[in-house]
């Protein structure tokens, strides 16, 4: 079983790699195992392939050093590396072996880094990793893509040709957003100072006003289940919370105002106060009777 290689307890991080001037990476952003071989490929969503993932492996370059990249590589691609070590056997086979009782081929071992192509500079390429799976690195680089296109993305702008506000616009549609083609992997918040942007495999990437999710966010998810499922067909409950929050905060004008502090439950009947004890009366004596007969 392929194993993550996620000793670096810091998390993702960029990792450059000698590049030689005829598109030969010299280094790998981990160190394999003594005796294993190593495999790069890069990997791309494919609706043909039954996985729903194609690739390209890249070719060992001269004298089996380092990998040479394929003729269509670009930036956020996803680039898996895997080392894979065989247990050597020797020349000696095993006892079961000799006495003619079959065996199975032992385990390899299998180390696996998953990254993107973050940047290509001078004599260097620059992969962010390592991230648990393919999944894991494809979102990234999705996110990673999508905080370029918004940082370039003109502020002040409008659609439809006109003002802020008009022709029904609501708020979180003021800017001409600009988002990645392939809809989101994963789900993911990013805020941009008045506005934020929810990622969701299911409803795309959602452009809202940031403090209309703040104030979504601050309600209960049943809540908001209830009050979306008459406007989104397939609300089912088991979506994130902040998906909701955004789902909310788009259809802001058809919802009750999610602004308004949510009522403090109200007081409880109180309880009548139990009766106070009365002081009982002392019992009558039932001692002697010291005066004797009268």
């Amino acid at each position: 079983m392929a194993r993550s290689w996620m000793t670096d307890l810091a998390g993702p991080r960029l990792k450059v790699a000698r590049l030689h001037p005829s598109g030969l990476l010299l280094d790998f952003p981990f160190a394999p195992p003594p005796g294993s071989a190593v495999y790069v490929a890069t990997f791309w969503p494919e609706p043909a392939a039954p996985s729903g993932w194609s690739f390209a492996q890249w070719q060992r370059g001269p004298h089996h050093r380092g990998v040479q990249l394929p003729q269509i590589a670009d930036l956020g691609d996803v680039v898996g590396f895997r080392a894979v070590t065989r247990p050597q056997l020797g020349n000696v086979p095993p006892p079961a072996v000799r006495s003619g009782v079959p065996q199975p081929p032992p385990a390899a071992n299998v180390v696996e880094w998953w990254g993107y192509l973050h940047a290509v500079e001078r004599g260097a390429l620059v992969l962010h990793g390592p991230h648990p799976s393919l999944p894991a690195a494809y979102a990234a680089a999705q996110h990673a893509l999508a905080a370029q296109v918004w940082a370039g993305e003109p502020a002040g702008t409008t659609p439809r040709g006109g003002p802020a506000g008009s022709l029904g616009v609501h708020p979180s549609r003021e800017r001409a957003w600009r988002e990645p083609a392939q809809p989101p992997a994963a789900v993911s918040l990013t805020w941009h100072g008045d506005t934020a942007t929810v990622s969701d495999p299911r409803f795309g990437w959602l452009h809202v006003p940031a403090d209309d999710l703040a104030a979504a966010l601050t309600r209960r998810s049943d809540e908001l289940v209830r009050a979306l499922q008459p406007l989104i067909r397939g609300i089912d409950g088991t979506e994130p919370p902040v998906t909701l929050a955004a789902l909310a905060a788009l259809h802001l004008p058809d919802l009750p105002n999610i602004h308004a502090p949510t009522p403090p439950p109200g007081p409880s009947t109180p309880e009548p106060p139990a009766p106070e004890p009365s002081t009982p009366e002392p019992p009558a004596s039932t001692g002697p009777d010291l005066d004797g007969p009268s």
